[in-house]
């Protein structure tokens, strides 16, 4: 991994940029916070650069990027599609249904797998979970269009994308479940309930449409 070099409050080209990354927060509830943060909006969210500066198998260190970071000789446009590049590099991408996660988790916690079978078999949507490999900050995924077109593609469907959280989204098959609504009345609930604050990614829901190519919001 290559060292962090900020220079004079600028980001040098030679040394960092093989380590930005991009992560992802909402928008409004994060105005504070972005106020000085080299940041890019999208639908109801913003897309934020941060610059790894270790990671080990107990998580990811980085440093948040400001706009006086940015060196004059780049710009943000051409920091964004390299910072795609090293997201999916640094990071990688994960994508697993539900199912085999659950199962996983019962059999972690010491349940016998045969029980486990039993306790998921009754799962009704067919949800794959969008992550990184860490399973930190990968909820970020979704504004790769490739990643959301392949599983598409794969599934012969539009998606339904729910928020988890900042960590990762679930995807839905549109032909398995036609209706949004109920999938946002979810969302809500899992975030008031179960996902803290400054976890919390966005209440909407999210479509990926393989005819157009592009993610909007419900």
């Amino acid at each position: 991994m290559e060292k962090t070099n900020l220079k004079n409050g600028l980001l040098e080209r030679t040394n960092s940029i093989g380590n930005v990354i991009l992560t992802i927060m909402n928008r409004e509830r994060n105005k504070k916070y972005l106020k000085d943060a080299l940041h890019i909006n999208y639908l109801d969210l913003t897309l934020v650069f941060k610059c790894v500066i270790n990671m080990n198998e107990e998580g990811i260190g980085t440093i948040l990027i400001s706009n006086d970071m940015l060196n004059k000789d780049i710009s943000k446009e051409d920091l964004l599609s390299i910072a795609i590049e090293n997201t999916k590099k640094i990071l990688g991408i994960s994508i697993r249904p539900i199912r085999e996660i659950l199962l996983e988790t019962f059999v972690r916690q010491g349940m016998p797998i045969e029980i486990a079978d039993i306790f998921i078999e009754d799962t009704e949507l067919p949800m794959y979970v969008i992550t990184n490999n860490l399973g930190i900050n990968g909820a970020v995924l979704l504004y790769f269009k490739d990643v959301l077109k392949d599983l598409a593609d794969e599934l012969d469907s539009d998606l339904w994308i729910l928020p988890s959280s900042i960590h990762e989204i679930l995807a839905v098959p549109v032909n398995e479940v036609g209706q949004a609504m109920d999938l946002k009345e979810m969302v809500k609930s899992v975030n008031t309930e179960q996902v803290s604050e400054n976890e919390q990614l966005s209440d909407n829901i999210y479509l990926y449409s393989r005819d157009t190519n592009t993610v909007s919001f419900i």
